[in-house]
């Protein structure tokens, strides 16, 4: 995915940002020390966020900011995705634009997740209680460094050993055998 183009006398970069508990993140802006005054006044484009599927039969670009960011620890997202939380960012849904066939699965009353027909990759999730919006699993993304979680949801759904995470010893590559 190409970065987003803010006007065509700024080139704008994916920077990695400090974080205070010590992880990697980035986020898309300019390189630190340019500015254009040239540009005031011109609209930016928006912002265009590509993913697809782990086979590939399912692509997809979303246009603009995502109105949130979080990691979900809901029992559904967790069993809908074999995982123990889901990052999700939310978008309108009219900013999407989809290519390649995806099932759907009502994991609860107004609730549809899509999924890839082929892989199975869980890639959408719509909830009729917010109306205009679907929510996209961050780890579709092309560049899912790009659109860190901000925080996390549904807690009181987590088992007790996800509040230590990140005291586990973490590794580059899976660790060799003893």
């Amino acid at each position: 995915m190409a970065p987003p183009s803010f006007c065509e006398c700024e080139v704008p970069v994916c920077t990695e940002k400090s974080n205070p508990c010590g992880t990697r993140s980035f986020e898309w802006g300019l390189p630190r020390g340019i500015s254009s005054p040239g540009c005031k006044g011109k609209e930016e484009p928006a912002l265009t966020i590509e993913g697809g599927c782990h086979c590939g039969a399912v692509r997809y670009e979303i246009e603009g900011e995502a109105n949130h960011v979080a990691v979900c620890h809901c029992t559904d997202c967790r069993r809908c995705a074999g995982a123990m939380g889901v990052a999700w960012a939310g978008f309108p849904i009219a900013n999407l634009s989809l290519s390649g066939d995806t099932a759907v699965y009502a994991s609860s009353p107004g609730v549809e997740r899509r999924f890839c027909l082929i892989c199975g990759t869980g890639l959408f999730y719509i909830n009729a209680d917010a109306p205009g919006q679907v929510d996209v699993q961050v780890a579709t993304l092309d560049e899912p460094e790009c659109l860190p979680p901000v925080r996390h949801v549904q807690m009181a759904d987590a088992a007790d050993w996800e509040k230590t995470f990140h005291q586990l010893p973490m590794h580059d590559r899976y660790p060799a055998q003893d």
